[in-house]
């Protein structure tokens, strides 16, 4: 205050953004002519200005999104900041999708980005590049670059968010690469046969080398001869067996003129 005039200025720096800070003061003012005095009540409100402007922890953003994913599925937070406290801390976010001729995407009012439109006719490696906007309420404002890469799975995700990544002939860049070395093998295999047998080589192989490898060894069969018995005991009943022969009368002579 002005000793003379009775001017109030503001002495120092005096932040409402700093939490605990109060908004109204409270003081006695005094005025005295040397030898009489008075004093009054003075009562101070400071207004709170928009003196900080919102800004995104990034310049740019690079989000990934599944094709199966359901509308409304959260795929990464592109949250801001802004220094003021109270009304002027408060912030909107909007996404400016006007190069997509779609708006795939939307944002909360707490900064996360999510799938606004089904994305099942993208095929894997789909590349979304759009721009994002914060603004308090005061007017001021940033702007970031995001970017939104969209990725294939084999199972579409329901109430479980366990994904796997895609087997060989599911990615397509492979099927592409693969169907190349498949026809360059074929050629390559029929161009060699066809050369093999302009030469004579195929010919050459099946006259001589073929019969050696699938020569068969013949076996030598051995004969073992087996040394006849001796009959003993000849004769000693009708039926009876006598050294491996059955006779069928106990007088052998009349049928046996051979002798053993």
């Amino acid at each position: 205050m002005d000793s003379s005039t009775g001017a109030v200025t503001l002495s120092g720096t005096y932040d409402l953004d700093v939490v605990g800070t109060a908004s109204v003061l409270t003081c006695i003012a005094t005025v005295s002519d040397g030898e009489l005095t008075d004093t009054s009540q003075l009562i101070v409100t400071i207004n709170d200005v928009n003196d900080h402007i919102p800004s995104f922890a990034h310049a740019s953003y690079t989000l990934y999104a599944t094709i199966y994913g359901n509308v409304g599925d959260t795929i990464g937070s592109i949250a801001a900041s802004d220094g003021d406290l109270g009304i002027y801390g408060a912030i909107s976010y909007t996404l400016d999708q006007t190069s997509l001729n779609e708006s795939y995407f939307g944002v909360t009012g707490t900064g996360n980005l999510y799938i606004n439109r089904f994305l099942t006719s993208f095929g894997d490696g789909t590349y979304f590049s759009f721009s994002a906007n914060v603004t308090d309420y005061g007017g001021l404002t940033d702007t970031a670059d995001i970017n939104v890469v969209v990725y294939a799975t084999t199972t579409v995700p329901t109430t479980s968010t366990t994904e796997r990544y895609a087997t060989f002939f599911e990615y397509p860049p492979n099927i592409a690469w693969f169907t190349v070395f498949c026809m360059t093998a074929v050629t390559a295999t029929a161009a060699f046969s066809y050369l093999a047998y302009a030469h004579g080589f195929l010919r050459q192989l099946t006259c001589e080398d073929l019969k050696s490898v699938f020569r068969v060894k013949k076996k030598r069969k051995i004969i073992k001869r087996r040394h006849r018995k001796k009959i003993r005991d000849v004769g000693h009943g009708l039926g009876e067996l006598h050294g491996g022969v059955r006779f069928a009368s106990t007088d052998i002579t009349k049928h046996i003129n051979t002798k053993i």
